[in-house]
């Protein structure tokens, strides 16, 4: 007898179901989005038992007649496409045809409908996947879809899931982050007969996300609308200060549609690439519209991942709109964080970057001061006031003072920041002087570190870092870029060769030639614990107040770091 046989329609039901419906929050998901397909402007979500129990979601949409509404309960039957060639350019969430057949095949399902206008309405009850009941009900518009003991016929299921807390937890989180996609709709949630959360039609975005967030400062939160060929992105970021140690508040929606983190989740995080150290994660939620033909949602069953046809066109796209408007950002959030100078050249004094012409011409300094989330502008009480030099401290800390305000600077990071600015603006300018070797350095490196330099030659050269395979293996550094000499020392440039090879080819160029500039810079700095002079250090601080991006090195890092004495105090409880 052979071993190969056709599995029974019964069994076949349950595996497909089970690509669908894992949890209740799948349920949750596919049914609000065919609420939403269906042109609801109210839709009403009612969890009992974390949603295990009991699911009820109700509906104003178009609702359905007695044949649709039978029908619907099928598998692969749908309204949303008539040929494969519709798949192209997806509009609506649930184009497939499964999600109301594969719940049906593992909970004991009832679905009440009526179209508006209608003399009735319509009642299916469906138990593991089989029709037992269809009759005419009241009239009513729109659908109400009642789910009940989920999994009863699949108890293996079951020990799969989490608490029943946790996984009421992840309905009540996805129902959230579905509702920022509809700001025009309204949604009401119920957990166990109470109402949890309504979020109005009309709200904005920001409203709802400081609903779902409620943790995050509204005044961290700015704005994003860029546009570029077939592409757009909208929505929120938050200022770097306001990170995380997980990408939870990372939200991306392509089309309306949240999808999982993937390159797009890399792209913003690479976007703020020198203003989030390693570990730490941004606060976004950004809208991405683009062309049906350039992506594919058909790639999950669920629906949650997506592919692009352009991927690195798209990673792009995002990274570089989210880096320019942190540029921009920067601009209004630096004097709010801490005290900003510029040297004077008739002086040697530091004065506020902040001034207010009066109407007898005289010029009043200002400064930013925060209180209770609020900034003020103020006069200051000591102008032209320069930080102090005080200390060293583990041979890698300079400490400043200024009135009431204590500095601690990285040498490292400072030094780092400012190399990278140089580097940054000498390419910007097509302007890379080097420095040329009295003798060229030889430097014995395997197959795989030559291929490296063969690859990235060209661009070495831009940047001022003259490298030429020699053969057998050998490679010269002939230059290197003026002011960071360092790179012509074999030690540092076979390390920086090792953080080179590390770069993800999947990356954009661009990408790559910044990482490349971030380790040139990083190799070719001081060190922690290299010992410097006290004139090096002020020097460094002055000239990293100045910089680009004071407050971090290209890698995320903090370079600076203020404490005011008030909390010097209250740590010794004088206040």
């Amino acid at each position: 007898m052979g071993k190969v046989k056709l599995l029974d329609p019964s069994v076949v039901e349950k595996i497909a179901a089970g690509e669908i419906v894992d949890r209740p929050a799948s349920i949750v998901k596919e049914l609000i989005e065919n609420s939403l397909d269906a042109g609801s402007s109210r839709i009403e979500i009612e969890l009992k038992g974390g949603g295990l129990e009991q699911i009820v979601i109700s509906d104003n949409g178009c609702g359905m007649e007695e044949g649709d509404a039978v029908l619907a309960l099928q598998r692969h039957a749908t309204s949303k496409i008539s040929a494969f060639e519709d798949l192209e350019e997806i509009q609506s969430y649930g184009f497939r045809g499964e999600a109301l057949a594969s719940t049906a095949a593992v909970s004991r399902l009832e679905l009440t409908t009526g179209e508006k206008g209608g003399s009735k309405g319509t009642r299916v009850v469906c138990e593991g996947g089989e029709i037992k009941m269809i009759n005419p009900s009241a009239p009513q518009e729109g659908t109400r879809i009642t789910v009940q003991d989920l999994f009863f016929n699949l108890p293996a299921r079951k020990k799969f899931l989490k608490s029943l807390q946790s996984e009421e937890s992840a309905c009540l989180d996805l129902i959230g982050k579905m509702a920022l996609t509809r700001c025009s709709i309204r949604f009401q949630v119920k957990r166990n007969g109470k109402i949890w959360e309504t979020y109005a039609a009309g709200e904005s975005l920001q409203q709802r996300f400081l609903k779902l967030f409620p943790q995050t400062p509204d005044s961290q939160l700015f704005p994003v609308e860029i546009a570029q060929n077939s592409m757009r992105l909208t929505g929120f970021i938050g200022a770097p200060l306001f990170s995380k140690s997980n990408r939870n508040q990372i939200l991306i929606y392509v089309n309306s549609r949240l999808v999982k983190p993937g390159v797009l989740s890399q792209a913003v995080v690479d976007g703020y690439s020198g203003y989030l150290e390693a570990g730490k994660f941004p606060v976004v939620v950004l809208f991405l519209e683009i062309a049906g033909k350039w992506v594919d949602v058909n790639v999950h069953p669920a629906k949650v991942e997506v592919r692009f046809s352009h991927p690195k066109e798209v990673y792009g796209f995002v990274e570089k709109s989210i880096a320019l408007k942190l540029r921009e950002i920067q601009e209004g959030i630096r004097p709010h964080v801490i005290p900003f100078y510029h040297s004077d050249s008739n002086s040697n004094s530091y004065l506020p970057s902040v001034y207010l012409s009066g109407s007898s011409g005289r010029t009043q300094e200002l400064a930013l001061f925060e209180q209770n989330g609020d900034y003020q502008i103020k006069t200051r009480l000591n102008p032209a006031a320069k930080p102090k030099f005080l200390s060293f401290v583990a041979r890698t800390y300079g400490l400043f003072q200024e009135e009431d305000v204590l500095f601690l600077v990285d040498q490292h990071l400072a030094h780092e920041r400012l190399n990278f600015d140089l580097l940054e603006s000498r390419l910007k300018d097509s302007a890379c002087p080097s420095q040329e070797l009295l003798t060229p350095m030889s430097v014995q490196l395997p197959s795989y570190q030559v291929g490296i330099v063969q690859q990235y030659r060209e661009f070495f050269r831009t940047v001022g870092l003259d490298v030429e395979d020699f053969g057998s293996g050998t490679v010269l550094v002939r230059s290197v870029p003026l002011g960071l000499e360092k790179i012509g020392s074999k030690s540092f440039f076979l390390s920086f060769l090792e953080k080179v090879e590390n770069l993800e080819d999947s990356k954009s160029r661009e990408n790559i030639y910044k990482k490349i500039l971030m380790t040139m810079a990083c190799r070719s700095s001081i060190q922690a614990g290299d010992e410097i002079s006290p004139q090096e250090m002020i020097s460094l601080f002055e000239r990293l107040l100045n910089s680009s991006n004071p407050y971090f090195c290209p890698h995320g890092r903090p370079a600076l770091i203020k404490l005011a004495l008030d909390e010097v105090h209250k740590l010794f409880r004088r206040k």
